[in-house]
């Protein structure tokens, strides 16, 4: 450890057992409330709306660190592969980051129409996916491969 900081203790069983459990009631209750539109509890709004920012806030955060990540010529001018930064450990950052923002905004209306939408951007963004793998396999070759 550096001058000064403090080491955070781990998470005893005992605190990740209330810490599961706490999560499964709030996802029962989640649930219930979703699909019944009964509302146990009026804290299911503030919970969906701290969803939301956390997922959004993560989203964010992923998208500009991707482009950060790349040249100043963005990523239609690259011309090169890029493979450290964020890049080292995510493939694809903007498409998680475009996933969760989906599932932020689904938690955020609570509606079906929303959490259509947002499965729907799984399969989509894993086409989205195949087509760019090709075209940077074409692009950049071993290089990309490896």
């Amino acid at each position: 450890m550096g001058n000064g900081s403090k080491r955070i203790p781990p998470i005893s069983e005992s605190q990740g057992l209330w810490i599961g459990i706490s999560l499964v009631i709030v996802i029962i209750v989640s649930l219930i409330d979703w699909v019944f539109s009964v509302t146990f509890i009026p804290i299911n709004l503030l919970v969906a709306l701290l969803t939301f920012a956390t997922l959004a806030l993560i989203s964010g955060i992923l998208f500009i660190v991707s482009l950060k990540a790349l040249s100043p010529n963005g990523f239609m001018g690259q011309s090169e592969l890029v493979t450290t930064g964020i890049y080292a450990h995510i493939r694809y950052p903007h498409y998680l980051s475009n996933m969760l923002l989906s599932f932020s905004v689904d938690t955020l209306f609570r509606s079906r129409i929303s959490l259509f939408t947002a499965f729907w951007s799984v399969p989509l963004t894993y086409l989205l996916t195949l087509s760019e793998e090709r075209y940077l396999r074409r692009r950049f070759g071993k290089s990309y491969t490896e």
